[in-house]
């Protein structure tokens, strides 16, 4: 095959078109379903800003409530079962955190809620990129 061609003009030594790859994975047809898209691109596209990192007052990742407020009618995922996602994640993030913070290193993820959501700085200067300071 010659190179740049596209992947709707790919065929197989039989003739017949090959299937993209990410055509091939049935969980993945099955998870962006539940969000009512064909491609994960549809889904990422309203995803992308970074507004959208960090947790309100109440430890509810702004993800969350982009994914079940602004963009989706989740009708095939409820937002109760996608909040207890969410607070898993809150959960086990927090855990991680304090173990590390216990043995001396950065936490993985944190942002300074009690300032205007600017991301905390680690005393050598290094920012850390991510949701959660307690």
């Amino acid at each position: 095959m010659a190179r740049g061609a596209t992947t709707t003009a790919r065929r197989r030594a039989n003739g017949r078109p090959q299937v993209p790859f990410v055509h091939k994975l049935v969980l993945n047809q099955w998870l962006l379903s539940l969000f009512d898209v064909k491609r994960f691109e549809q889904l990422a596209e309203h995803l992308r800003n970074e507004k959208l990192e960090g947790m309100d007052e109440n430890n509810v990742h702004h993800f969350h409530h982009a994914l079940t407020a602004q963009l989706f009618n989740l009708t095939k995922l409820p937002t109760e079962l996608l909040l207890e996602y969410d607070q898993n994640i809150v959960k086990h993030t927090q855990r991680l955190n304090e173990r590390r913070i216990t043995r001396g290193e950065a936490p993985i993820v944190c942002v300074n809620r009690r300032s205007t959501g600017t991301p905390y700085r680690h005393p050598k200067g290094t920012p850390l990129i991510g949701v959660l300071c307690w």
